[in-house]
């Protein structure tokens, strides 16, 4: 599975879009047995209204201090004192419902459970720096911005992603869809659902760009030099 990555301090994101699924699905007993019911025959039988959520995860980021600066440069691939990274990757839990009828089944999505998560964040600070000395806590304290930001961003992000979730494009209990296979039409319900949801996400990360690029200025820069007499 593939990920956005976000490196800060020197701030780099990378090209590619992140998915990842985690489908279950789940058959939905309903009182009586197979009806003689054609395509255009399918009745809403839920009480269960469509369900979206939307959740935000930005854990603490792990600290490494194992490796050098040149190494740390190497990774960012410009001239950095320190760098935060994460990996912005959604996660999507698609519950389906259904009825068998003559021919096939009448099909719809329950619920849609959306994570986007910042996954695996971490701060890079040089190995030559010693912990709790000057240059240390001055890389430490400038990498903490970025930290923040990034929990900022997605944290108030999240619900722009339950608009797309309303669309039309999606069966829901008040309007079951006729279908003969039940594997075939949840993975095109996750297939739409995916190319639903990625403009927002492209919109996530160039957001998150922005905000991040307002850390690593100039001023910002002079000032982290300014704090320890030696680097």
């Amino acid at each position: 599975m593939r990920g956005t990555r976000i490196r800060c301090g020197g701030f780099a994101v990378g090209p590619t879009l992140a998915v990842a699924v985690l489908t279950a699905l789940i058959v939905v007993a309903t009182a009586g047995s197979a009806s003689p019911a054609r395509a255009a025959e399918c009745q809403v039988v839920s009480d269960t209204p469509y369900d979206i959520e939307v959740e935000a995860t930005t854990p603490k980021a792990r600290l490494d201090h194992s490796k050098s600066a040149a190494q740390i440069q190497a990774i960012a691939g410009r001239n950095i004192l320190g760098m935060h990274s994460t990996r912005l990757r959604p996660r999507l839990d698609i519950r389906p419902e259904y009825y068998p009828v003559n021919g096939g089944f009448c099909y719809w999505i329950a619920s849609v459970h959306l994570e986007v998560v910042s996954e695996s964040p971490y701060v890079l600070i040089p190995r030559e720096y010693a912990r709790g000395s000057c240059n240390y806590q001055a890389i430490l304290m400038h990498e903490d911005k970025h930290a923040v930001v990034a929990k900022r961003v997605i944290r108030d992000f999240a619900q722009d992603f339950e608009s797309p979730l309303t669309s039309l494009a999606i069966p829901k209990h008040h309007s079951p869809v006729f279908t003969e296979d039940i594997t075939e039409r949840y993975q095109q319900d996750i297939d739409t659902i995916w190319e639903l949801l990625m403009p927002t996400f492209e919109e996530l990360v160039a957001y998150m760009d922005r905000e991040q690029a307002k850390v690593d200025t100039e001023a910002e820069y002079r000032r982290v030099h300014a704090k320890c007499t030696t680097w």
